[in-house]
């Protein structure tokens, strides 16, 4: 199944599940924008922007974690409580024992 297909197939119809809009001459991504307006700065390299609720493009449906790794532990982590696994940390506590901040850092979310 070509590429094209199976994006619409998986968004609804759609080949992009997210919306873009132009800033500057440059197509870019709504709640990436969202969040930078969030963070009142521009995102940095690697940092990804999580939708809590589905693909809802709202400023307070949307968090920034610093990496695609950080990303992908709060999937796993939400999928596991779905399923009924208790945790031993919340998910805040888990992500901090990740990578601990490093000096300078401020919170991306």
């Amino acid at each position: 199944m070509p590429g094209s297909e199976r994006r619409r197939r998986l968004y609804g119809g759609k080949t992009e599940p997210y919306k873009k809009v132009w800033k500057d001459g440059k197509a870019r991504r709504l709640h990436r924008l969202l969040a930078e307006a969030k963070l009142g700065r521009p995102l940095r390299p690697g940092e990804v922007v999580h939708h809590r609720e589905g693909a809802l493009d709202r400023e307070d449906n949307l968090e920034v974690y610093p990496s695609q790794r950080h990303h992908m532990v709060v999937h796993h982590y939400l999928r596991r409580e779905a399923r009924g696994v208790q945790h031993l940390f919340d998910l805040e506590t888990f992500l901090s024992l990740l990578d601990p901040p490093r000096e300078g850092d401020e919170p991306a979310g």
